[in-house]
C-alpha cells in the first residue's frame, strides 16, 4: 500500500496487526430479539481481537432506544449505522458503503465477512467488494436452508434471480456452521469452496454447571418463537405424553405475533397448566434457566447451528432436538435425543426423557458438558477463522476443515 493511499485513512483506523491484516465483520442487526447471529457474531468479534487480529464490525442500531443490541467488548471497533422504519429499503445500503470505504483501506491487506443474505446491507457489500477487488466471505448463517428458503419464497425467488445469486458467486468462500448446512449449500449448486465451522460459547460468562441433581421436572425452549421452531408440533407431542409433576417453560421474544398461535394450541390441548411463557431473557437471568432446567427442546423445522443446544448442554442439561437440527451426535455423546421433526417421534423423545430419574439425567448433562468444553469455545473457533482469513490472502495451503466442490454435489 503507498504512503499516500495509508495517509488517507483516519489514524484511529490506521491500527493494525502487524501482518497488516484487516478483517471487517458486517451484519444488518445485533438486536437482542434476533436470535443466536445477533450473539454469535460479537462473540466472534471479541474472540478475534483477543488474538490480536484487527477486527472491526459494521452493523445497524434501532431507532428506538428501548430495543437493546449486543455488541463486542471494544466499541472502538465497532462501526454503527442507523436503522429506520425504511430498513428494509435499499437506502440503508448506502451506509455500509460509506463506513466500509474508511475502513476497507485496500484489497490487498482487508477482507470482509458478511453475515446473513437476502437484505439489502448484504447486497451493498457484496456490490462494494466486487467494486473495490476486495476478498469477501459469506456466512449464510441459515438463510438458504430448505426451509427457509420455501418461507416467503415468492419473493426469494425473485430475489435470488435479481441479485442474491449473483451475490453469493462473486464470495471467494462460503461459511457453514455445520456439515449439514454445507450440503443444503451444495444442494443449491453453489461450487465455491465452504469453510465449516460452529458457533460457540464464551465459557468466562457463565458459572459452572451444579454438580447435584436437580429434580425440577421443568423442560424448558429457548429461542425465538417462530414458526420454524416447531412449538405447536412440540404442544402435540407433550399433549400426548403429558408427564406429571412436568412443567414447559417457553422463554424468548415474540416474532410476527406467533405467540398468540402457540398459547392457542396449548389451551386447545388441554395442557395450559404444564406450560409457562417468560418473554425473552437475556444474561445471567437465561443461564440460570438453562442450569435448573432438566431438559431443553428445540422443536425445529430448521437449524443451520441451534446455539442453545450448545448453552444448554454447557449447564449440564441433556437436549431434545430434530434432524432439522445438525445434532446428530447429542446420540453418540449420549446426551440427548435427535429425532425427526414430527409430533409422533418428538412425542417418543419427550416420553423417555421425561421418564428417566434425576441421576440418569444428571449424568446425560455431565456427559454434554464435557463435550461442550473440549469442541466448542469460542478460542478454538476464532483460531479456525484466523487461519482461513489468513489462507485467503495468503493463498497458501487450504485449512482442513474447507471442502470444494465434487461432482457428486450435483448429482
Amino acid at each position: 500500500m503507498s504512503s499516500r493511499t495509508r495517509s488517507s485513512v483516519p489514524t484511529a483506523v490506521r491500527d493494525m496487526t502487524a501482518d497488516g491484516l484487516r478483517v471487517v465483520q458486517t451484519i444488518a442487526s445485533t438486536r437482542h430479539d434476533h436470535g443466536g447471529t445477533s450473539r454469535s457474531v460479537p462473540a466472534l468479534c471479541d474472540a478475534l481481537v483477543e488474538r490480536g487480529m484487527d477486527n472491526y464490525l459494521i452493523t445497524a442500531v434501532p431507532k428506538d432506544s428501548r430495543i437493546k443490541s449486543i455488541f463486542p467488548t471494544d466499541r472502538n471497533r465497532v462501526r454503527l449505522v442507523q436503522e429506520s422504519a425504511r430498513v428494509r429499503q435499499w437506502g440503508i445500503g448506502a451506509q455500509y458503503q460509506q463506513q466500509l470505504a474508511l475502513l476497507a483501506r485496500d484489497s490487498r491487506d482487508c477482507l470482509v465477512h458478511d453475515h446473513a443474505v437476502w437484505l439489502p446491507s448484504n447486497h451493498a457489500v457484496a456490490k462494494f467488494c466486487r467494486t473495490r477487488g476486495i476478498i469477501r466471505i459469506v456466512s449464510p448463517r441459515g438463510m438458504l436452508t430448505p426451509w427457509a428458503l420455501n418461507h416467503g419464497k415468492f419473493k426469494k425467488r425473485i430475489a435470488w434471480w435479481i441479485f442474491q445469486r449473483a451475490d453469493l458467486k462473486s464470495a471467494r468462500v462460503l461459511h457453514a456452521t455445520s456439515e449439514l448446512e454445507a450440503s443444503e449449500l451444495r444442494l443449491l449448486g453453489v461450487r465455491l469452496p465452504i469453510a465449516i465451522i460452529p458457533n460457540g460459547v464464551d465459557m468466562a460468562t457463565v458459572q459452572p454447571i451444579h454438580t447435584t441433581m436437580k429434580g425440577s421436572k421443568q423442560a424448558l425452549f429457548v429461542g425465538r418463537i417462530h414458526p420454524k421452531k416447531g412449538l405447536p408440533m412440540l404442544a402435540q407431542a407433550w399433549a400426548a405424553v403429558k408427564p406429571a409433576g412436568w412443567s414447559m417453560h417457553v422463554i424468548g421474544p415474540d416474532e410476527g405475533g406467533h405467540r398468540a398461535a402457540v398459547e392457542q394450541a396449548v389451551h386447545q390441548l388441554g395442557i395450559s397448566d404444564q406450560w409457562v411463557f417468560h418473554g425473552p431473557m437475556e444474561g445471567q437471568q437465561k443461564w440460570e434457566w438453562l442450569s435448573k432446567a432438566d431438559i431443553t427442546i428445540l422443536p425445529t423445522y430448521s437449524e443451520n447451528f441451534g446455539l442453545t443446544v450448545v448453552e444448554s448442554l454447557l449447564m449440564g442439561t441433556p437436549v431434545i432436538t430434530t434432524t432439522g437440527a445438525p445434532w446428530s451426535r447429542l446420540t453418540e455423546k449420549r446426551c440427548g435425543w435427535w429425532v425427526e421433526p414430527t409430533a409422533n417421534h418428538l412425542e417418543l423423545a419427550v416420553r423417555e426423557a421425561t421418564m428417566l430419574n434425576p441421576a440418569e439425567l444428571m449424568e446425560m448433562g455431565k456427559r454434554g458438558a464435557n463435550w461442550v468444553a473440549n469442541e466448542f469455545t469460542w478460542h478454538g473457533i476464532a483460531e479456525k477463522f484466523e487461519e482461513l482469513y489468513r489462507w485467503l490472502v495468503t493463498e497458501g495451503a487450504m485449512p482442513t476443515f474447507v471442502t470444494q466442490p465434487t461432482q457428486d454435489d450435483y448429482k
